[in-house]
């Protein structure tokens, strides 16, 4: 019988996105195995490959006890340090084929709910969908065309990616494109 999953503020649902799988396999932090591992980016000094399950890093014991953080933050001067270290210790990382920084909207980091491709994209954030041509031609100096060709080809587990989130306070989506 699985527990159910913790909340994560900032990536409420981390089986949607890829981060926590279910398995069977006991967690190398408390050694319990609760029915679901992680499965994203840890960041540690050392060598590391224990399994951990997600109620570890919730709490903070895989911090505690192993150094292990799950996203690199730049330090924003209008975020509460708390938060960082919340988003950094405490909150299930993102893969991504490139470094990306974690957006904020309203002074507060935004919550992560999945990589997505043009499917993903059409099926699940139809507000998007018309928005990402205009914001690619923008953002990533395309002309119209190239953007709405590149929107089109985006997919879920093979770069580009675009990787969608939601402001926690006015639930403004935005999604960071990724490539390899």
């Amino acid at each position: 019988m699985r527990e159910p999953l913790p909340t994560f503020r900032f990536h409420p649902d981390p089986v949607q996105s890829g981060a926590v799988e279910p398995s069977p396999e006991p967690c190398g932090c408390c050694g319990k195995a609760r029915g679901h591992v992680y499965t994203g980016p840890c960041y540690v000094e050392d060598d590391f490959d224990a399994v951990l399950c997600p109620w570890c890093i919730a709490d903070g014991s895989a911090f505690r006890r192993f150094g292990v953080t799950f996203a690199d933050i730049e330090p924003q001067p209008d975020f509460d340090p708390r938060i960082a270290a919340e988003l950094e210790e405490r909150t299930p990382g993102i893969t991504t084929w490139n470094p990306i920084d974690w957006p904020a909207c309203c002074k507060t980091p935004m919550a992560y709910l999945e990589p997505a491709g043009h499917a993903e994209l059409t099926a699940r954030h139809a507000e998007l969908t018309a928005a990402l041509p205009a914001w690619g031609a923008t953002e990533l100096d395309m002309t119209p065309d190239e953007a709405t060709q590149l929107c089109q080809r985006l997919q879920r587990d093979h770069a580009p990616t675009a990787h969608v989130f939601r402001c926690l306070v006015c639930r403004r989506p935005r999604a960071v494109f990724d490539f390899d």
